[in-house]
């Protein structure tokens, strides 16, 4: 009877739902920073106020599934010297590098290492120990492209790209681009030199009305 029936059970909650969202509102707050100092840069050269850059329309993320193989030391390292029941919850620094900098992956990377090292523990204090994970909760890549409209109504722009960054062409560019810390790119994209790319690396038999039908979401009308 209804008098003698059980409270309904609700599943728990899916946390990497919640991370992923929170993750996504981060990010595009982040990217809008971005793209405001990129339309209008406040920077000098010879005391002469650089030319704003043209509004950009197109923005390339770059995405990374894995860390560097120094910094997934370092932050297994750091996982594994966490208390959360000691204050401070980690080693002193000199602690830490004394442990890091015998490590031969370390050693080429020993001018990154305690930068790298106070980024996470600002973002253990920030978002919790979660963060001393080697891998996202989820798939990074996936929350971009699901999100691929909202991410383009919001910063008012016509296209973008997804790319992973240990496949970009200048790895210097994407160096710092690890799990859950994307880089953006903007630039002024002309229509058809998107089209010309797409048709480029598709097989000559593809009309250029096939590569619009195949990636509709890369073009917006920014009015619609």
């Amino acid at each position: 009877s209804i008098v003698n029936a059980r409270w309904p059970e609700s599943s728990a909650p899916d946390d990497s739902l919640t991370k992923a969202a929170a993750h996504l509102m981060e990010c595009v707050h982040d990217f809008r920073l971005k793209l405001m100092n990129y339309s209008n840069p406040n920077i000098k050269k010879r005391g002469k106020a650089v030319k704003p850059n043209e509004p950009a329309n197109h923005m390339t993320i770059f995405v990374a599934k894995d860390y560097p193989k120094w910094q997934e030391i370092t932050l297994n390292h750091l996982k594994n010297s966490y208390n959360p029941s000691a204050e401070p919850h980690f080693p002193e620094n000199n602690q830490i590098l004394q442990h890091l900098k015998v490590m031969p992956e370390i050693k080429p990377m020993m001018k990154k290492v305690m930068p790298f090292v106070a980024f996470v523990k600002s973002q253990v204090a920030e978002k919790g120990p979660s963060v001393l994970e080697s891998h996202l909760l989820f798939n990074e890549s996936d929350v971009f492209e699901q999100n691929r409209g909202y991410i383009l109504r919001s910063l008012d722009l016509d296209s973008l790209e997804i790319c992973e960054a240990s496949s970009y062409h200048d790895q210097k560019l994407v160096a710092d681009v690890c799990p859950g810390k994307p880089m953006c790119k903007f630039e002024k994209r002309e229509l058809d030199q998107w089209i010309r790319v797409q048709l480029k690396s598709t097989s000559s038999t593809f009309s250029l009305y096939s590569v619009l039908q195949a990636n509709p979401q890369h073009i917006r009308h920014r009015h619609h």
